[in-house]
């Protein structure tokens, strides 16, 4: 008997010099690899969200017993094939790569139902529909003219004409009309009793507010702007000289300057390529001009077009846009698409710039900064994401950055947005034909007109309580 404790004593204080040396490594994320790389090796981590939340998680072929959101750890390096699963949503899969010491996070993974849901909004019919960008408005055309014209308001779902029928203006025909990201304020361009005239509206206003501002574009204008948060002015291009109208007083001020190679309003200042290519900045009165770029051989390499629509990311980094589509920016190699471009979106959280031509989507991705030991220093990256397209119009960032919806032709597609040149896109909706489409991240609907109805109808792309609030502009 007394052999036998000593033989339990001895085999229990082995086990625990075996195991409490593993026990503690383990808990510090280290783990003992068997096979020909034997040996003691620091483990990684998985990281799992998804929207819709709630998913099975299967890792190797093996459930995982949580659901989403999961932490996968004490994962040895390595490829691990991922597949996520939840009822009646398309399953996701990846080959997941795990580094020692090291987490990978796949935070916004987007779980789309096997059939999407439609629903009607208004029975219309509808000719077209544009949102006002950044605002909970929709305005919708049912026929040629100003009386013809609706706001829907998304939010609280209510419809109401953008003016009354027996409106002065009301039997106008419609030619044209101007919106502004983050502005409820459109500009009318309109053909009023065989003369042409320009109406400022203000849907907030009761009635709504309407003034004819047609004596202050002496010209059809080439290009025009208004910053939200300067109230009462608008900034517009006729030839190549910029004027400055304020609408409280019915003035303009035809040479607030001249001989421009290109505009744009950021942040209250006016932003401009001056008649010599140099890159200026001057407030609203038109006083504390700054050079920003005084390089002439520089600037005259770049802006060799005759006109660039300047957009400002943020104060150290903007965008020009030629007539045809060449685009350039603040960050080297400067020249980033020769020609083709039709539109743009900024994910300033990722610092990452959406684009689109007719044939392709992509990508800029202004996070990338240079490590500092190439000899040669790396811009942005520039990436295709989908190629092949034929009629591209549209484009919007889904869930943060993480998906991108697209529309080509009267079709309307999801993408995700870390995708590559030959990603498949998933169909969503055909749409009227002739009408654009709208995403909104905060409702995380999809708006559009039906095919061939024309009644305004959404889809839920991104699920309701999986969206953070948007900051008010």
């Amino acid at each position: 008997m007394k052999q036998l404790r000593k033989i339990l004593f001895y085999f229990f204080l082995s086990l625990y010099v075996f195991l409490c040396p593993l026990t503690i490594l383990y808990a510090l994320g280290y783990l003992y690899r068997p096979g020909s790389e034997t040996g003691i090796v620091k483990t990684g981590v998985i990281h799992l969200a998804t929207s819709p939340s709630g998913a099975t998680v299967y890792v190797g072929g093996k459930r995982f017993t949580g659901k989403t959101p999961a932490t996968l750890h004490n994962l040895l390096p390595g490829p691990y094939p991922v597949k996520i699963v939840l009822r009646n949503h398309r399953p996701w899969s990846k080959t997941v790569s795990v580094e020692s010491e090291k987490a990978t996070v796949f935070d916004r993974i987007l779980l789309t139902p096997s059939s999407w849901k439609h629903r009607v909004l208004l029975a219309g019919p509808f000719r077209e529909m544009t949102a006002l960008p950044d605002t909970r408005l929709l305005l919708l055309k049912r026929g040629p003219k100003v009386k013809d014209l609706f706001l829907y308001d998304w939010r609280w779902q209510k419809l109401r004409r953008l003016l009354p029928a027996r409106s002065l203006f009301g039997a106008a025909r419609v030619l044209d009309h101007t919106l502004m990201r983050g502005s409820s304020r459109i500009l009318l361009h309109v053909d009023f009793r065989g003369a042409e005239k320009f109406l400022w509206l203000d849907p907030r206003k009761k009635g709504p507010r309407v003034e004819d501002v047609t004596l202050l574009f002496p010209a059809k204008p080439r290009h025009v702007e208004w910053d939200p948060r300067l109230k009462g002015l608008i900034f517009s291009v006729e030839d190549q000289n910029l004027s400055r109208l304020e609408i409280l007083t019915k003035s303009v001020e035809p040479n607030f300057l001249k001989d421009l190679r290109g505009f744009g309003l950021f942040d209250r200042e006016v932003y401009f390529l001056a008649s010599d290519r140099t890159f200026r900045k001057v407030d609203p009165e038109g006083k504390n001009e700054e050079l920003l770029l005084g390089d002439s051989t520089l600037s005259r390499s770049l802006f060799a077009g005759k006109y660039y629509q300047v957009k400002g990311l943020s104060k150290e980094l903007f965008v020009f846009l030629g007539e045809g589509g060449e685009l350039l920016a603040s960050r080297l190699p400067y020249r980033f698409v020769e020609k083709g471009v039709l539109g743009m979106e900024f994910e300033p959280q990722g610092k990452r710039l959406l684009l689109w031509t007719s044939e392709k989507v992509g990508v800029l991705d202004f996070s990338e900064e240079s490590g500092g030991r190439e000899i040669f220093e790396k811009g942005p990256g520039l990436r295709w994401i989908f190629e092949g397209g034929r009629r591209i119009e549209q484009a919007f960032w889904v869930y943060e950055g993480s998906h991108i919806v697209f529309r080509e032709g009267d079709r309307v597609f999801l993408l995700e947005g870390e995708g590559s040149g030959e990603s498949s896109a998933l169909p969503l909706v055909q749409v009227r034909d002739g009408s654009s489409v709208y995403y909104s991240e905060e409702s995380g609907q999809l708006y559009y007109l039906e095919h061939p109805s024309g009644r305004l109808a959404s889809i839920e792309i991104l699920p309701s309580r999986e969206i953070l609030p948007l900051p008010e502009l």
